[in-house]
């Protein structure tokens, strides 16, 4: 783990500040975490909400079903769909330049 030996203070309004805990609790990280990874280019993604996990369960249990039952074409559409899924959820947008970005754009 890095040293972290250095602290910045930082002036905000109550409403900024409120905005800043916010995002970093949606995103699952302390705010100093959240803000060093803004500070580093990067926006947070905030964490799927818990019925994420039981849809790609669900999904799962399709995908093994329809995998034993229907073509190779409706596996490939499935899992496509599966992914499809799980990228919008879970992985950052690239931007252009290349930085992960939110892919709402918030933080």
């Amino acid at each position: 783990m890095r040293k972290r030996e250095c602290h910045i203070n930082v002036r905000t309004s109550e409403n900024e500040k409120k905005l800043i805990e916010r995002n970093a609790k949606k995103c699952g990280l302390s705010i100093s975490e959240f803000l060093r990874k803004l500070a580093n280019g990067y926006t947070p993604k905030e964490q799927p909400p818990l019925e994420y996990g039981k849809l790609i369960s669900v999904l799962s249990e399709i995908y093994a079903e329809m995998k034993v039952h229907y073509s190779s074409e409706t596996e490939r559409k499935i899992l496509q769909a599966m992914l499809a899924i799980q990228r919008g959820v879970i992985l950052p947008e690239r931007s252009k330049d290349g930085d992960n970005k939110n892919m709402a754009g918030e933080g």
